[in-house]
């Protein structure tokens, strides 16, 4: 085996060890041992971007319900 392959095999070895538990899995999608997912990198940039966008969302519609309430209360005031 050559140089530039060498360095494949020890990464292609590194991502079967579960980095929650450290137990060496097969060619699988979760670890055989506790279940954490094998593809980490993918596991926590999926969860990043839905918590993200769930913040987001929260936010715009709390933003637009403030809108409301406060054109509601000042429209209420002209009036008066």
């Amino acid at each position: 085996m050559d140089a530039a392959h060498a360095g494949l095999g020890a990464t292609m070895e590194a991502s079967l060890k579960c980095y929650r538990c450290g137990h060496k899995n097969q060619d699988q999608a979760f670890c055989g041992s506790c279940g954490w997912p094998l593809a980490l990198n993918e596991y926590l940039s999926k969860s990043v971007k839905e918590q993200i966008g769930l913040a987001v969302r929260d936010r715009d519609v709390l933003e637009t319900e403030s809108s409301i309430r406060v054109f509601e209360r000042a429209w209420g005031w002209s009036k008066s």
